[in-house]
């Protein structure tokens, strides 16, 4: 072959191709590999998750039990050999690792996947739908996986009938929900089984009734639940000090003359802010609260979940702690870094619940075991968890939350919230709650002389049972799907409560009420006439109404949708015939509930 000097052969041209290409290549490589984000390099034992999506430097853990040191990749990729260390006195982490602290989350149930046993296609084909309902109440399982029973979540009225679709979207923000105002991130049910009174949410007042429920199979959403309460748990409080009331919350008027007594950290921390005597303290309906990882998270992660789902204290139980009203306890520091302060004007201030907040950012559990020391409520620094001792069984839930008598702030606001694999301990304890609350108002003393029995004038406690579902906030997202899928699968039916406020309350007739603000009541004409006075409707209209509600909820579920009348006892008083019943274990749906 001849060639010219000046041109190269073909050879030798491919060859310096080739280089340049591979030279691109490999600088291309090197830029690539430095902007990736580094790759988590370490794993995590089985049961337990990764951080790298949850990263906000510095995680938190509500249990020591919930966090642990995944295993390094390399042996520096752990500089403190695993050491935890404490931030701001409210943080856990492993720290000092890389590319990024070596934590790994605890997972609670397998994500979305029911545990329930497969049904039988020629038991299935046999049975009504009334039936399969019947025998869900009428089963009793004992883990949460499987626990039986029925989910209820009660929704208001017109609400329902204005739905144009069934989904968790839709009922987080409703009145299923427990954080309506920021997150939309919980939903509440009653747990209703033949061991349980048939108890859900439904206090009498001037507001049209909650008469509208959707019935739920707990064994199907089982990965769904997150926490339960033994009493209606006041959720809508318990979002990490959020304001969920919808309206600004005046903290001023609570606080006493003394330096000690409700409130008193808060009234520390205004003084100290330059919050003038007299003036005004409102937390805003913009106050967030310190939402962890803002509501946002792997349902998986049991501490994000129970958090987002109504897991810490109420504000108010925050202000009655031990270490919020006495200034010499040694918590006193951590509840006053709670609060930030805003002049508006000459009189009034805004206070935000933010800055290293322990009652706003760990969990508010219950221990079914005896207190280490003499006090049953405390702060467990270990396991960075503010904690009720309930003692074995949770037989002692009655004398922490139910002395000297029943009411809305001890009973219901103040007491704790049970971890989803407590749950024997749990219905052990709501057993002895209900035997207890019975008893008392059945004694003596009447539970100071009528205080429980539906009395317009006291604010009496809640008596049904709550229990939390964790719903991811982004409906667009394929985790939430999965949810949702779950959800829609567990719908066993839709119920409507029928009956007027006389009718839930006839047991009361000849039995007075306490007299608070005066007045006796003594039959259930005087109690719902005083519970409804100013309603702008009748109670047949809102009954009607209800109906008319249950019926467009069942036709978008989908035909074949059960719609039943439940004639629910109320929450406002012991029953005592349903309520033996139901401690006995011998209650029959058949008693308070059938086909429309």
């Amino acid at each position: 072959l001849s060639f010219s000097p000046s041109s190269p052969s073909p050879s030798l041209s491919s060859f310096l191709a080739m280089l340049v290409f591979l030279t691109f290549a490999i600088a291309l490589l090197v830029v690539l590999t430095i902007m990736a984000p580094a790759a988590v390099a370490y794993s995590c034992p089985s049961g337990y998750t990764d951080s790298a999506q949850h990263y906000t430097g510095g995680l938190r853990a509500s249990a020591s039990a919930a966090l642990v040191l995944g295993e390094p990749a390399n042996p520096a990729d752990c500089s403190n050999e695993g050491a935890s260390r404490r931030w701001n006195g409210a943080v856990l982490e492993y720290a000092g690792c890389s590319p990024m602290c070596c934590t790994c989350w605890k997972l609670s149930s397998p994500l979305l996947e029911s545990t329930a046993p497969p049904i039988e296609l020629s038991s299935w084909s046999s049975e009504s739908a009334l039936q399969s309902v019947y025998r869900a109440f009428s089963n009793i399982g004992d883990s949460p996986d499987a626990p039986g029973g029925l989910l209820v979540s009660m929704l208001d009225t017109t609400s329902t009938l204005a739905a144009t679709e069934v989904s968790l979207h839709q009922m987080a923000l409703n009145s299923g929900s427990c954080a309506i105002h920021h997150g939309n991130t919980c939903l509440a049910f009653s747990y209703l089984r033949k061991d349980l009174p048939p108890v859900v949410y439904n206090y009498p007042s001037t507001v049209p009734q909650l008469r509208v429920g959707l019935l739920v199979d707990p064994d199907i959403a089982s990965s769904l639940m997150t926490g339960m309460f033994v009493f209606d748990g006041d959720t809508n409080e318990r979002q990490s000090c959020a304001n969920e009331a919808g309206e600004d919350v005046d903290f001023s008027s609570k606080w006493t003359s003394e330096e000690t007594g409700p409130f008193a950290c808060m009234k520390s921390a205004a003084r100290a802010a330059g919050v003038e005597q007299g003036a005004s303290v409102f937390q805003s309906t913009s106050d967030p609260g310190q939402k962890l990882f803002g509501g946002i998270c792997d349902p998986r992660i049991e501490t994000c979940a129970f958090m987002n789902s109504g897991g810490c204290m109420s504000t108010e139980d925050l202000g009655n702690w031990p270490g919020c009203m006495e200034p010499h306890s040694p918590e006193f520091k951590d509840f006053e870094s709670c609060f930030e302060f805003q002049k508006l004007n000459s009189s009034s201030w805004e206070v935000r619940f933010s800055g290293s907040c322990l009652p706003c950012s760990q969990m508010y559990v219950c221990d079914a075991s005896d207190p280490p020391g003499k006090a049953q409520r405390v702060y467990d620094a270990e396991a960075s968890e503010f904690k009720a001792y309930v003692g074995a069984d949770g037989n002692g839930f009655p004398e922490i939350f139910m002395q000297p008598k029943m009411n809305r702030g001890s009973s219901n606001n103040a007491q704790c919230k049970w971890k989803r694999d407590s749950w024997n301990s749990w219905i052990s304890a709501s057993r002895a709650a209900y035997r207890d609350a019975l008893n008392a108002a059945l004694g003596e003393q009447g539970n100071w002389n009528g205080y429980a029995w539906a009395d317009p004038a006291a604010e009496g406690a809640y008596f049904n049972n709550e229990v939390n579902a964790y719903i991811y906030p982004d409906a667009s997202s394929n985790l939430y799907t999965d949810q949702n899928d779950v959800f829609m699968a567990s719908i066993m039916g839709v119920v409507v409560d029928t009956q007027t406020c006389e009718e839930k309350l006839r047991f009361l007739d000849g039995v007075p009420s306490s007299g608070k603000g005066g007045v006796v009541y003594k039959d259930a004409a005087s109690r719902c006439a005083a519970f409804r006075a100013g309603a702008a409707k009748t109670e047949q209209q809102e009954i009607a109404e209800a109906v008319q509600a249950a019926h467009n909820l069942a036709h978008l579920i989908g035909p074949g949708t059960l719609v039943l009348r439940a004639n629910f006892t109320t929450n406002a008083a012991p029953e005592p015939l349903m309520w033996r019943r139901a401690l006995a274990k011998v209650l029959r749906p058949e008693q308070f509930m059938g086909a429309l």
